[in-house]
């Protein structure tokens, strides 16, 4: 196979169910075999080996950022939530949540959505980072970091992946993660979004500001800075 401008990285100790031809010339397609999983990534894309900021004391990474320490301190990152196969606590002064899960499409990361959502709100809310990290950043991360995404603000899977594409040109859920984000956004959502949404009408102003595609990616910044959500949460309790 040809792969012209294509490199690939090979992650050892993910087990795939069949062994097929790389899935296709994309960013993020994947290949499994028996001992690793392929990423095919345009060679144009270097920056898979940086930490991704999406909006303020959240990241997206792969496993190496996950134990790059002095990196991790230098961004203000105290949080790590673990997505695959293997994940374990690693570094003494971190905080962890490891979610056991392979990039299959028929895994249930659905199930794990609350929980991870928690971890992360929870973190950013005491003026902490957190890192959400699978094995290349890709797919089982993007996943978890979309569902939060979409938990603390008004919109769906698709927008909020969009934006997330924005700072990490390509992230790539597999096919069965994207409906589970369609069946989150479509009968789950709203039961999970009380605890956190009761923020939300505070920015209704700044929302008037958001005109460009990727504007919510700016309006986020606003709303989801730990200072903001401390003065929600503030207001909350107030009202209470």
């Amino acid at each position: 196979m040809d792969l012209g401008a294509w490199f690939v990285l090979a992650w050892p100790g993910e087990f795939g169910a069949r062994c097929p031809g790389p899935a296709g010339t994309r960013p993020g397609a994947r290949a499994h075999h028996i001992r690793c999983t392929l990423f095919l990534v345009p060679s144009e894309f270097p920056l898979l080996f940086v930490t991704s900021q999406i909006v303020t004391g959240l990241y997206l990474g792969n496993i190496r950022d996950s134990e790059d320490h002095e990196n991790l301190l230098r961004k203000g990152v105290t949080h790590i939530l673990s997505v695959h196969n293997r994940a374990k606590p690693v570094l003494e002064d971190m905080t962890y949540l490891c979610i056991s899960a392979s990039d299959s499409s028929s895994e249930n990361l659905l199930q794990h959505f609350k929980e991870c959502i928690q971890f992360i709100h929870e973190c950013r809310l005491g003026g902490g980072g957190c890192l959400v990290h699978c094995l290349a950043g890709v797919s089982r991360s993007t996943t978890i970091l979309v569902a939060y995404l979409m938990t603390v603000t008004e919109l769906g899977w698709e927008s909020c992946l969009a934006a997330t594409k924005a700072a990490r040109s390509y992230v790539s859920p597999n096919p069965g993660f994207q409906q589970q984000l369609q069946e989150y956004e479509r009968s789950l959502l709203q039961e999970v979004r009380p605890p956190w949404g009761h923020f939300r009408g505070v920015f209704k102003q700044a929302k008037l500001l958001c005109t460009q595609l990727f504007a919510p990616v700016k309006f986020w910044e606003c709303r989801l800075s730990p200072e903001g959500l401390g003065v929600c949460m503030q207001e909350e309790k107030n009202n209470i």
